[in-house]
């Protein structure tokens, strides 16, 4: 269940959520949205579905993968628990979009069972509540039989939890986010099966030269706590380094280099 100090959370995160430099960069956007919506559309049973259903969103946040997928002729139904975040999702779409409807449920488990051509989620798995391997079984029990449970993230640069760079990414995610959820791209895939779904596939992208700054700013931190995670990267293994493509900056920014993945399960 959510608790009051997370709403508060991503409350006062929706003022700066889409400034964060590549949750909302378009190509990245574009990528994850057309894996998404392709592999829902692959899903045996999506095709019967989505005459009769919609696609859930869980954790819509600002909206802008939700418009991505809209951008892709998929009928969604985008959930946020921030009042925040969907006040300045409806702010994006001004009421243009008859094949949205947005709303705010503080529990997205409350929605009916079976009720879904689907469900997306993007960068909620992490910050869900309860497990991943729980989180993901309730989301499966929305779709309708034969249809997709769709998850994007952003794992860590390795698999391997002995990796210098692994350690950097704990590290950094402590400071950043403490209580979040870390785990690689095929863990998730093994929740999926263990939720029931009888065939999972994902795709991995590497996006290069990413601001660490404007990330941290994006998360609304920002003085001595940014510099603090900033300071973790300068000062990282060379391992991790090398594998991250970390830079410094002249500004005093760091880039470096991120791992993202659309994982899919029916």
């Amino acid at each position: 269940m959510t608790t009051t100090a997370e709403l508060q959370y991503w409350n006062a995160r929706a003022s700066t959520y889409d400034g964060n430099g590549w949750t909302s960069r378009p190509d990245l956007l574009g990528w994850s949205a057309d894996h998404a919506v392709r592999f829902l559309r692959e899903a045996p049973g999506f095709a019967e579905a989505a005459r009769k259903v919609r696609t859930l969103e869980v954790g819509c946040g600002t909206g802008t993968f939700t418009e991505a997928l809209l951008d892709r002729w998929l009928a969604v139904d985008a959930v946020d628990l921030s009042p925040e975040m969907v006040e300045r999702a409806h702010a994006r779409f001004g009421g243009r979009r008859p094949a949205l409807s947005l709303g705010v449920v503080a529990d997205p488990f409350s929605l009916p069972a079976g009720t879904f051509a689907g469900v997306v989620s993007r960068m909620v798995l992490h910050h869900a509540p309860d497990s991943p391997l729980e989180n993901i079984q309730r989301w499966r029990s929305k779709c309708e039989p034969g249809t997709a449970v769709v998850i994007v993230e952003g794992p860590p640069q390795t698999a391997n939890d002995a990796h210098p760079a692994w350690m950097l990414y704990v590290d950094a995610m402590l400071l950043k986010e403490p209580g979040r959820f870390i785990f690689s791209g095929s863990e998730v895939a093994d929740w999926l099966f263990a939720a029931g779904c009888e065939d999972v596939r994902f795709v991995e992208r590497w996006t290069h030269g990413n601001s660490l700054r404007a990330w941290l700013s994006g998360s609304g931190i920002v003085g001595d706590e940014a510099e603090r995670i900033l300071d973790l990267h300068r000062h990282a293994h060379p391992m991790a380094r090398a594998l991250c493509r970390i830079e410094e900056t002249a500004d005093g920014d760091v880039k470096m280099s991120w791992r993202h993945m659309v994982a899919a399960g029916w």
